[in-house]
């Protein structure tokens, strides 16, 4: 029975967790990031310094409420991520296209709200071109990478609104697929506080 109860606690402190990491982050696969690097803090504590520690739950809590991702260990994909990211800031498109695969596909979920392509583009020469004049230098955009519905993804927001999410599909060295939401009533999910 304690075993139970101990379970049920844990269970209990991790949704505890989330439900504040989401209320920071906007977005429940970067919650769940800041959670597991959460936990990794705790235990690469040493014993002693547990112990000292009189309240677990609320040092947890304070840990997921002011913990930042930024500098965290990245995922194989994300140094691709990354350099995407970094060319769509810049607008560098002969280094936006050396992310992406030679087939490439843009695909544009815009809601009939903007002027989009119609069908899905192919190529990196178009994907590239395409991507770097719908997402770079936007004044007062800021674009972060952030998993999206468990896919490498990038969220571009203006102050606190979203404006694009951005999910990626990825080969061992490129990116395949470019999925750009920029229907508003997808986007609210992604705003954040």
């Amino acid at each position: 029975m304690e075993a139970v109860e101990s379970l049920a606690e844990l269970l209990d402190e991790r949704e505890h967790l989330l439900e504040i990491a989401r209320w920071r982050f906007g977005s429940p696969a970067t919650a769940d990031r800041a959670v597991q690097e959460t936990y990794r803090r705790w235990y690469a504590l040493d014993p002693l310094e547990r112990a000292q520690i009189a309240e677990p739950r609320a040092w947890l809590a304070q840990v997921a409420g002011t913990i930042s991702l930024d500098g965290l260990e990245p995922d194989e994909v994300d140094p691709l991520v990354h350099r995407f990211a970094l060319a769509c800031t810049t607008g560098d498109v002969r280094a936006l296209r050396a992310t992406l695969a030679e087939d490439a596909t843009v695909i544009t979920d815009a809601g009939g709200n903007l002027r989009t392509s119609p069908h899905p583009l192919r190529g990196a020469d178009q994907v590239a071109a395409y991507v770097s004049t719908l997402l770079t230098r936007r004044p007062g955009a800021n674009l972060t990478t952030e998993p999206v519905n468990g896919h490498p993804g990038l969220v571009l927001r203006n102050r606190t609104q979203a404006i694009a999410v951005i999910t990626l599909t990825t080969t061992p060295t490129h990116i395949a697929t470019v999925y750009i939401v920029l229907n508003p009533k997808k986007l609210t999910p992604w705003h954040v506080s």
